[in-house]
């Protein structure tokens, strides 16, 4: 089986409307450390510096992986109020997007809404903020219901995004593993339960190496409410969670540093702290 290129496939969303209900109990933690490393598990897991999208206000911005390539499936119905709480990034009329903005490594465009209002998207997939997000530097929608994900993005050496007045960059970080490999989360997983599996139809976890704990590891105070914990495996195995999301690399980032598996499939998403 062929796998999606990551920029091609970002927006590769089914099309389903989130129930009110789940919010806030997402998949990805939305809350931890940042610095050099987690200090829950400095042998396993550490962070690294990246950057993520924020509007001209400097708020974060978020993509839906219930979306489609340009289409966005965020609107207010009578049983939720998706685009209230999630904000699409509109485009006054008149406005001419560039399709690359200098300093983000990424292709920039609109989809028409419903309305006839122009959201912006960025390789296809819409942008929206999240009503929860107080101040410049709030990443508090990442995560939520397993289907709001920031939007890490890799900037061009020696550039910046701070003349664009629709889109810039702000720092952030990312986890990583203790060899610097950025780790993801799969959107098709529960709570502290993976399904990423070698099947006969698709290699999953030959693609995305689970993040293992060693065999006489010893993780301390670990339950569902802990930053970190423990998802079993078929095999036994142990593999580590983070805020309930099993951990995983991606076999065709070759250095640290990469993050080629951002948006594979609309369902990989490399996990803020």
């Amino acid at each position: 089986m062929s796998l999606p290129s990551p920029r091609a496939s970002r927006a590769l969303l089914a099309l389903t409307v989130v129930a009110a209900g789940v919010f806030g109990s997402g998949l990805a933690a939305n809350a931890g450390s940042t610095g050099t490393r987690p200090s829950a598990l400095p042998t396993l897991v550490k962070s690294a510096p990246a950057s993520v999208l924020v509007n001209a206000q400097g708020m974060t911005l978020y993509v839906f992986a219930h979306d489609k390539m340009n289409t966005s499936n965020c609107y207010d119905t009578s049983a939720f109020k998706c685009a209230t709480l999630w904000p699409p990034a509109t485009v006054a009329k008149g406005t001419t997007v560039p399709k690359t903005i200098s300093g983000i490594a990424g292709t920039f465009g609109t989809t028409k809404r419903k309305d006839g209002t122009l959201q912006l998207t960025f390789d296809g997939a819409p942008l929206y903020t999240w009503i929860k997000d107080k101040k410049p530097g709030d990443m508090t929608g990442q995560g939520v219901a397993g289907v709001w994900w920031t939007v890490v993005t890799s900037t061009k050496a020696g550039a910046t995004a701070g003349d664009s007045a629709l889109v810039k960059t702000a720092p952030a970080h990312i986890l990583v593993n203790k060899q610097g490999m950025t780790l993801y989360v799969f959107a098709h997983d529960k709570m502290n339960t993976s399904n990423c599996y070698d099947t006969s139809a698709f290699k999953c976890a030959t693609y995305w190496p689970p993040l293992l704990l060693p065999t006489h590891y010893v993780m301390h105070n670990a339950s569902a409410k802990s930053t970190w914990g423990v998802a079993m495996r078929k095999d036994g195995s142990r593999q580590l969670t983070y805020y309930g999301a099993p951990l995983y690399t991606w076999i065709k980032d070759k250095k640290p540093g990469d993050m080629t598996g951002q948006g594979v499939g609309g369902v990989w998403w490399v996990v803020t702290v």
